[in-house]
């Protein structure tokens, strides 16, 4: 289908397909350590999943909830009994927490940023400052808490990939209601462009992963009857294809979307790598763009 967000390449995937397919030997994670936040349901745990297999040796599941984790890990074991897998439970807004799981996981291959939480839908002005801090708080601190607990202990060749949302980027009336959870990852969309030019020796950009129907999108009160969805497995996927970090380095400090076809997108590479486009901010969108929902 044709692209609903201004995109460089023209090809839209709502759904998986061949080029990121997890079990295909050119994407194999073999010999990695992967470490994903908001592992317990949803995109983080679908990615968790995909990793599992593309036989990473070690994946990382972090969440605030174990049971959660628990499930996570029964779905993984069901289908790869070999891949190792570490459970930690805590928040990734507490520093103390972080850095003593990255002293204990040691050096890591990919990092994916997936905790967030979305206020409920209702106007700014009838939420208490408390509530809308608290989303503000844990969506951009834990940004922070991560980048300074983790990349001391990056391996070479690592990626850290933050899971954006499309809310952050588009005009408030598409996304009505929920503004301190898409101000929270625009602003944390930003930072990671600064993360990236001030750490070039490990693989940075923000994915935008599709609408999905999870949990938070239900808590968010959009009318999801209106919306274009695309699968799980899509963004996961892409996540996989995005981890070959030596092939994808032209999308250092970018904002990509998984929808975009990643053949397209590497025929693209140099144009890409030397643009301004694909950034947050009005620079990185082209103007005369007419949104499609």
């Amino acid at each position: 289908m044709a692209p609903l967000l201004p995109s460089p390449v023209p090809t839209w995937h709502n759904d998986t397909y061949a080029s990121i397919d997890p079990t295909k030997g050119a994407l194999s994670q073999k010999g990695k350590t992967v470490i994903i936040t908001g592992a317990g349901s949803g995109i983080g745990r679908a990615t968790a999943i995909a990793f599992s297999q593309a036989n990473a040796d070690h994946i990382v599941l972090t969440g605030r909830t174990e049971s959660k984790l628990r499930e996570t890990e029964s779905l993984i074991r069901y289908s790869n009994k070999d891949v190792q897998l570490s459970i930690v439970v805590g928040s990734v807004t507490d520093e103390t927490q972080m850095k003593e799981a990255a002293s204990n996981i040691g050096p890591w291959d990919i990092l994916i940023l997936n905790a967030a939480v979305v206020n409920d839908p209702k106007p700014i002005l009838s939420q208490s400052v408390e509530e809308a801090w608290s989303v503000v708080e844990t969506n951009f601190k834990s940004i922070f808490v991560m980048a300074h607990a983790f990349l001391g202990s990056a391996k070479e060749s690592a990626g850290l990939f933050n899971i954006g949302a499309a809310g952050s980027a588009l005009p408030a009336r598409v996304a009505p209601n929920i503004g301190p959870y898409v101000s929270s990852k625009a602003g944390v969309a930003k930072l990671v462009e600064h993360l990236a030019i001030e750490n070039s020796q490990v693989l940075m950009c923000t994915v935008h992963p599709g609408v999905i129907p999870t949990p938070m999108l239900q808590k968010s009160g959009m009318d999801e009857s209106s919306l274009p969805f695309d699968t799980v497995e899509l963004a996961a996927h892409f996540l996989v294809w995005l981890s070959q970090t030596e092939k994808t380095r032209f999308l250092h400090g970018k904002y990509v979307y998984a929808n975009s076809d990643v053949d397209e997108l590497s025929a693209k590479a140099q144009d890409i790598k030397v643009s301004d486009e694909n950034t947050t901010g009005v620079i990185g969108w082209p103007f005369g763009y007419e949104v499609k929902f």
